[in-house]
């Protein structure tokens, strides 16, 4: 609450206000009443600096459009356009929302979309309520320098090849002309977020992109005894985006989503982001069953060899399904983005062509594959069902 009113004091002429009182107050004496009626005309004459458009100021606005082309406002989202052949932004002043189970690549997502931020010149606030922030720049170094983050981190350390990647990474952030400050505070309020803006802004001379890893571990702060959950997280995702408003930034929301595809608790995340992007919501078999489809086998078993095959590929690929999109374009179809989870790298798109290349290298492996009875392999349900993608 007490962020909420340092926000709206900070837009109003709190020093005209303070120059009235002391202008007032020997004048009135002990009467009050004058006084009071005379503070209460003041706050009416003063409005908002932002937030607040007029009748006159609407062609000026466009005319910013036009004068910047639009750039301004919004950025494309890194990685999707490619993927999907539409376009895809991710607004300022706007909340994009990022959703998958666990372990489906969001973090990896977010980190590299943050890396491209900073490369183009971008300020970013990357804020992680689960993982530390020697976790975050692990992961980042490994996006940038293509060395396994294991190497960095963790028992399987190598001196050698961490000097390496510190090298690649100098160099990298030598040609930035972005910056990025990454906060880690498990169960963050709102008030921390905004805190951590203010300190990037402070720092670097302001901020574009802000991202919340992930919003299920933030509380509002103000939350009463007989409020939900769900209508607490509506709270946190209205509080971001007047941070995003207030601070003319874009803000990324990580969320997760539980075992049947849905958000975690509330709604209310999906429905009031501008952008909301689901992750590996196409499980395995799926996958498998879209494969047999293309190459006309729905009704065979695969060879085992042919199935590990598919299922090496499975496993680098991110299922992108765009939820809402501002621009009201919808795609049914699920579209994939390739990457390596070794070195927390997103790729690419994976493109139509190379997707044909590679069903023919699954149909020529089926001709030359000999199958008996025994060597047909399906793996069952409950199995397929308890597959995840690797944790990163």
């Amino acid at each position: 609450m007490r962020g909420a009113l340092a926000r709206v004091l900070a837009r109003l002429d709190v020093k005209e206000i303070l120059a009235q009182i002391s202008e007032r107050i020997e004048e009135y004496g002990e009467d009050i009443e004058p006084l009071s009626a005379e503070l209460l005309r003041a706050f009416h004459r003063i409005t908002p600096k932002e937030g607040l458009v007029t009748w006159e100021e609407v062609p000026r606005m466009l005319k910013v459009f036009i004068d910047t082309k639009g750039g301004a406002k919004a950025f494309p989202f890194p990685f999707l356009e490619e993927a999907l052949g539409f376009p895809v932004d991710i607004f300022r002043r706007d909340v994009t929302v990022v959703m998958g189970r666990t372990g489906r690549g969001k973090t990896t997502l977010s980190i590299n979309v943050a890396k491209v931020f900073v490369e183009s010149g971008y300020n970013v606030c990357y804020i992680s309520t689960e993982m530390s922030e020697d976790a975050v720049v692990t992961k980042l170094i490994s996006a940038v320098t293509d060395v396994e983050w294991r190497y960095l981190y963790g028992r399987d350390f190598n001196h050698a090849i961490a000097s390496e990647a510190l090298a690649k990474f100098t160099a990298f952030q030598e040609k930035c002309k972005g910056k990025m400050f990454i906060y880690h505070k498990a169960r963050c309020t709102v008030s921390d977020i905004a805190a951590a803006v203010a300190s990037t802004k402070g720092m670097y001379g302001g901020v574009d992109l802000v991202v919340v890893d992930y919003i299920q571990q933030v509380e509002s702060g103000v939350r009463r005894q007989e409020d939900t959950r769900a209508y607490e997280l509506a709270q946190i995702v209205g509080e971001l985006a007047d941070i995003s408003a207030y601070n003319n930034c874009a803000v990324m929301v990580v969320s997760q989503v539980n075992s049947q595809g849905e958000v975690k608790d509330a709604r209310a995340i999906e429905e009031r982001a501008g952008l909301a992007v689901r992750l590996g919501m196409l499980s395995e078999k799926a996958f498998i069953d879209e494969v047999k489809k293309e190459l006309r086998i729905q009704d065979k078993l695969l060879p085992k060899e042919v199935y590990e095959f598919i299922r090496a590929q499975y496993k680098r690929v991110l299922d992108v399904e765009v939820k809402k999109n501002r621009y009201g374009v919808f795609d049914p179809q699920h579209k994939y983005l390739r990457f390596d989870g070794s070195r927390c790298k997103v790729l690419g798109a994976w493109t139509d062509y190379e997707r044909e290349n590679w069903l023919k290298e699954v149909e020529a492996l089926l001709r030359g594959t000999q199958v008996t009875g025994k060597a047909e392999y399906e793996p069952s349900e409950d199995a397929l069902e308890d597959e995840e993608f690797m944790d990163f």
